[in-house]
């Protein structure tokens, strides 16, 4: 079932992981990500997704990066492998994700490739969400700056175009 995908994108100073666990301060699960994309167009994506040991494929539909519909269904190790030779990008990450009761998800991906940089993401539970709550100091901390409104940080273009900067 689509639902709205309301979400904050950081990009992070270049620090190790221990730096940010350190003072995230919160439990968290570690995912090895594998995210290939079958099509990208303006405002359209649609990719698959290993996440340790779950697949899934995800559409994602809007042209505000801020606020997006999402879809998202289960499919089968067997599918994703037969899916994989007709993608047109491919990105690895780490992701660690925060327990958190005021957001949906927060998470910081370190990018392996073909990239290297580490993006910190809150989504929120609903759009009001965004003025209620502030964005964590620790993320204030290790900011460089607030890429959620900059295309060239969507997952589907460093997949697609192999760097962040034309």
């Amino acid at each position: 079932m689509p639902h709205r995908e309301i979400e904050r994108k950081f990009l992070l100073k270049d620090c190790d992981i221990v730096t940010i666990l350190q003072l995230v301060n919160l439990k968290y699960k570690k995912s090895d990500i594998i995210q290939a994309y079958l099509e990208v167009k303006e405002g359209y994506s649609k990719r698959i997704r290993k996440d340790n040991n779950s697949y899934t494929m995800t559409t994602k539909e809007g042209y505000n990066t801020l606020d997006r519909i999402e879809h998202e269904e289960e499919i089968s190790q067997d599918r994703f492998e037969e899916l994989l030779p007709q993608t047109i990008g491919i990105i690895e990450k780490t992701r660690y994700r925060f327990e958190s009761e005021q957001f949906k998800e927060l998470c910081v991906d370190i990018f392996i490739s073909p990239v290297h940089h580490i993006i910190a993401e809150v989504e929120y539970k609903d759009a009001k969400d965004i003025e209620k709550y502030p964005i964590p100091q620790w993320i204030e901390s290790l900011m460089e700056k607030e890429v959620t409104k900059d295309k060239k940080y969507l997952n589907s273009y460093i997949a697609t175009k192999g760097k962040l900067k034309d």
